[in-house]
């Protein structure tokens, strides 16, 4: 289905009673170009962690897309930008990147946030501190 503006309408006729009903919407579709997906390398890390994250991005076909423009921010559960990447571009579907995190990192959810003309994707993930 292409992209654009549609009327859906129906008719209706209840066997009981023999009213009918009819109504007419107006819609408009956008077709989904693509998705975006964050992986991390591990589910909890600790201060000091190195931090690996790769982004894939899909077509609607689920085939690989090339994003050609994207900010990629990594948050501190305070919401303080900590790394940020603009105009990031995704080859062959995909995006790889890295930050070390500070040994006083605070603890907390942080969050990956993923921002394109079409898209925005935002992923959680948690730092806490290491047991002995």
């Amino acid at each position: 289905m292409k992209s654009g503006k549609y009327n859906f309408s129906y008719n209706a006729v209840d066997n009981v009673s023999k009213k009918t009903y009819s109504n007419s919407y107006a819609l408009t579709y956008v077709k989904k170009r693509y998705s975006i997906f964050i992986y991390t390398d591990k589910m909890v890390y600790k201060r000091g962690d190195l931090l690996r994250y790769t982004l894939f991005a899909v077509d609607s076909e689920t085939l690989p897309f090339n994003v050609t423009s994207s900010t990629i921010d990594i948050l501190s559960p305070d919401y303080l930008k900590v790394q940020s990447l603009k105009n990031s571009v995704f080859v062959n579907g995909k995006f790889k990147g890295t930050l070390q995190l500070s040994k006083s990192a605070p603890l907390g959810l942080w969050l990956i946030n993923v921002t394109t003309p079409d898209v925005e994707v935002n992923f959680l993930l948690l730092i806490k501190a290491k047991l002995i």
